[in-house]
């Protein structure tokens, strides 16, 4: 072989690597795009508005309410009048739906998303759907209320990974009265409870609010709730849920003071001061 065929063979195999290498960059490039389009995709989740109306209570919120103190609210309340119209936020099923009497969130149902998302509303007039009903985005399936232990007319709204058929936090991760000094040992040997479940009676305010508010949050998982027991604030043990930030599903909210709402109607649940 002569030296000028040795170089043209040369060429041809170096043309032949430039190839591969430039068609293997396209695909992988074609694959970073195509991933990065579906996450995109993924983000952008366009959902509807339940009812028009501002939010007074945000996500992860915290407050007193008469002698209790709620910390890290699960969802959003939207102010709106009774009877008004709810909408499904999206399409989906409606996969449970509560009408009894109960100090949760009143009547509620939920509706569960094929993107792995459920979405709750609470405090409901009426609902109009029934369980297993498909539904497709803008449907009204419900009126709103103030039933359960809504202190003003409105929509609590959640965004959840399951549904919280019988366990969940319930609106808040935590609701218990706020006293240090009225609950002496004694009355604590009385109910033959341990140390620990005094443990969120006595921590200080700010504590509490460092360690259950999620303001401002994208998600929540919880694993854990407080409610008083006994008259003693104690820890349940749940399923783990995460709950998501509703805001970063929907449209833009305008915000409001809650202190303006509650001032409308007067609270149905009464606590007995101690």
């Amino acid at each position: 072989m002569n030296f000028k065929k040795l170089i043209k063979l040369f060429s041809i195999i170096i043309v032949s690597i430039i190839s591969l290498v430039s068609l293997n960059t396209k695909i992988v490039k074609g694959e970073e795009i195509k991933e990065n389009k579906e996450v995109k995709e993924n983000k952008e989740i366009i959902w509807i508005k339940p009812v028009d109306g501002t939010i007074p209570n945000q996500f992860g919120n915290n407050y007193r309410f008469y002698n209790m103190y709620r910390a890290g609210h699960t969802g959003i309340d939207i102010n709106a009048k009774i009877g008004t119209p709810v909408k499904a936020v999206a399409d989906g099923t409606i996969k449970f739906i509560k009408t009894k009497r109960n100090m949760r969130y009143g009547n509620y149902l939920v509706l569960e998303h094929a993107n792995g998302f459920d979405t709750l509303y609470a405090h409901l007039q009426k609902v109009l759907v029934t369980v297993n009903k498909k539904v497709k985005q803008g449907d009204i399936i419900a009126h709103t209320g103030i039933s359960g232990l809504a202190s003003f007319p409105h929509l609590h709204f959640e965004v959840t990974n399951r549904v919280p058929v019988r366990d969940g936090a319930w609106g808040y991760n935590y609701i218990c009265q706020r006293r240090t000094d009225n609950l002496i040992s004694k009355e604590v040997e009385k109910k033959d409870l341990f140390e620990k479940d005094l443990f969120f009676d006595f921590l200080p305010l700010k504590t509490i609010q460092e360690k259950f508010s999620f303001i401002d949050s994208d998600q929540k998982t919880i694993e854990h709730f407080y409610r008083m027991k006994n008259n003693i604030c104690v820890e349940k043990k749940i399923t783990p849920i995460t709950y998501y930030n509703p805001e970063k599903f929907l449209p833009k909210f305008e915000h409001s003071a809650m202190l303006e709402f509650i001032k409308i109607t007067k609270p149905k649940a009464k606590f007995t001061k101690k």
